[in-house]
């Protein structure tokens, strides 16, 4: 298996985990927000429809790029995305945007380096930077199976 291999394949698993978590919340609870602060099921979902393509747009600008106009097109974006259905129709697409993506890129690029303003690292790989969908994934699934927790649902299966 090569890098390539192994970032579609993590990167397919978290996202296909993140969803099957989401299908579990009851249609009721996808707007439901902890103690009226926290992130809805809904608004994950829709924010990890859009996250998809974020490593290899990194990529591909050589850094991370952030602006005020990024940020409202980003906003207006995961505002459109009222359903459940819908988040995962367009991630789908941009998972497969992703992956066609991860399939043309060399391999021995996988360990060139991009500065990022984030992390404990400043200097990330470009197979970290691909990972980025991944981690995402990972991180707001387990936020999904907690709040699924706190309406009483202890199942996670």
């Amino acid at each position: 298996m090569t890098v390539n291999d192994l970032i579609i394949q993590s990167t397919r698993s978290s996202h296909e985990g993140l969803f099957h978590q989401a299908r579990k919340v009851p249609a009721d609870k996808l707007g439901w927000t902890p103690l009226d602060h926290g992130r809805s099921v809904l608004d994950i979902c829709a924010e990890c429809a859009l996250s998809p393509t974020w490593g290899s747009e990194v990529v591909e600008a050589g850094g991370f790029q952030m602006s005020e106009e990024i940020m409202a097109e980003f906003t207006a974006a995961k505002a459109a995305l009222t359903a459940l259905d819908e988040c995962e129709r367009v991630a789908a697409e941009n998972l497969a945007k992703f992956e066609e993506y991860v399939r043309a890129l060399p391999a021995e690029r996988m360990g060139d380096t991009i500065e990022m303003p984030f992390g404990r690292s400043k200097t990330w790989s470009v197979a970290d930077v691909l990972l980025i969908h991944h981690w995402n994934t990972v991180y707001h699934g387990g936020q999904i199976c907690y709040i699924q927790t706190l309406y009483g649902d202890k199942s996670m299966d």
